[in-house]
């Protein structure tokens, strides 16, 4: 079955917009596919009602960055390091109104941050930035205060305003998406996030998160990740079965190269605890 678990559509950080995404995986014949955008559900209704008309049957999914906080390891910076939650198959208009209610504590954040900006004397329009911390950073960009985005963000709106404000902890990762009936899946075990950039762990490291993960009553880990090697999918495997962890299969497809795959062809019995019995 050629299957998808985790893409990426330019309501996040992918290159293609959602018609485009789907035209491109039912030329590869695909027969199921979750939209997992960044921190964001945004898309999923039109890419379900897109999926339909290609006779894809359509899992709803989201990539959530999260704090280490509570896992208690010492090779992890709590403050610097986040890993990415996987969110599959969850009710939309549950989990939809968990973030709508975080979306609106994010804007009055910014809009306390500006406040706060003006304040110490940055001179800046005192307009309404939603939620965007982006747009106050061209702000300061364009008063002369930064030379780009991430100078902005590195001497300027981090002391006032550090990343980890805006993100979750894995046992609220796990209690949004259970609360909507989902199951929560670690992303590419082998990488996690140091700032905003990736980098490779372990494998006994990957055994330590694991162990912290199922404690934290995570369901599971992207075993078939396109990316990685027979040796590596082994070893995932046998995290699998050592936690008894259900296991998940994507790409992790931005469409931002040429050699991206964008789908992976696996027998069904491999990630039948990720499909509702429908797909069976």
């Amino acid at each position: 079955m050629r299957v998808n678990f985790h893409t990426h559509s330019n309501k996040s950080d992918g290159k293609l917009s959602l018609s485009e995404l789907i035209n491109k995986l039912a030329k590869c014949n695909i027969e199921v596919l979750a939209l997992t955008d960044h921190d964001s559900v945004k898309g999923i209704e039109e890419a379900k009602a897109k999926a339909d008309l290609h006779g894809i049957k359509f899992i709803t999914g989201i990539e959530l960055s999260t704090k280490i906080h509570g896992l208690e390891l010492d090779f992890l910076d709590e403050n610097r390091h986040t890993i990415h939650l996987l969110g599959l198959h969850f009710d939309y208009e549950m989990l939809n109104k968990i973030l709508i209610d975080k979306e609106e504590l994010k804007k009055l954040n910014i809009k306390n941050l500006v406040t706060q900006l003006i304040e110490v004397g940055y001179n800046i329009e005192p307009l309404d930035y939603g939620s965007k911390k982006t747009l106050v950073a061209e702000a300061l960009i364009k008063k002369g205060y930064a030379i780009n985005i991430q100078n902005a963000f590195n001497n300027i709106i981090n002391n006032f305003y550090p990343r980890s404000v805006d993100l979750v902890t894995v046992d609220e990762v796990v209690r949004m998406i259970h609360k909507a009936n989902g199951k929560v899946i670690w992303a590419h075990p082998y990488e996690i996030i140091y700032d905003v950039y990736k980098h490779g762990i372990t494998e006994s490291q990957i055994d330590k998160i694991c162990a912290k993960l199922k404690l934290h009553h995570v369901d599971g880990i992207e075993v078939y990740y396109a990316k990685y090697n027979k040796g590596q999918i082994e070893f995932l495997e046998s995290l699998k079965r050592k936690y008894s962890f259900i296991t998940s299969a994507g790409t992790d497809f931005h469409n931002k190269t040429d050699y991206e795959q964008a789908f992976i062809d696996i027998d069904i019995e491999l990630i039948k605890e990720v499909l509702s019995c429908e797909y069976l």
